[in-house]
């Protein structure tokens, strides 16, 4: 009896071991994970082609500096934020935030004459894997624009 008693309590250590374990696996996916990249240039389409500016363990966006498109690499809900810096043309361009063929956002990036200006775009969305996020700027990238994705959770 003893025997039995004792080798219960030793399968409740594990169990209660196996449970943390679990726990800390479940914790680990629902984290947020930042992912940070950067752009100097852009496609013939207008495109911006992204490419990452750090390291991410664990969750790589599948970048390409030639297409403009980011696929991530794991569904959740992000945070898009987006700083392109630029000059535009002309009056009434504006910056897209495109989630597949669908623009999920846009903001005017603001003529001035031939000077520099930042335009921001920031949003909330919920990203399939290797769904596509496209940003499209019709006026002249200057300097480094940058694009962060912030994994909340699935």
């Amino acid at each position: 009896m003893k025997k039995v008693l004792k080798d219960a309590a030793g399968r409740d250590i594990v169990i209660l071991q196996l449970k943390e374990e679990v726990k800390a696996i479940h914790l680990a996916q629902e984290s947020s994970v930042i992912i940070p990249l950067q752009a100097t240039t852009k496609t013939q389409g207008d495109l911006i082609c992204w490419r990452n500016s750090g390291f991410v363990f664990g969750l790589n966006p599948i970048v390409t500096s030639l297409d403009g498109i980011v696929r991530v690499e794991s569904t959740g809900t992000y945070q898009v934020a987006v700083v392109v810096n630029h000059q535009a043309a002309g009056h009434n361009m504006s910056l897209q935030m495109m989630k597949g063929s669908d623009c999920i956002q846009s903001a005017y990036c603001g003529y001035a004459q031939g000077h520099l200006g930042s335009t921001t775009l920031t949003c909330t969305a919920h990203l399939d894997k290797n769904e596509q996020l496209a940003v499209k700027c019709p006026a002249s990238l200057v300097e480094t624009s940058y694009l962060t994705l912030i994994r909340l959770g699935k």
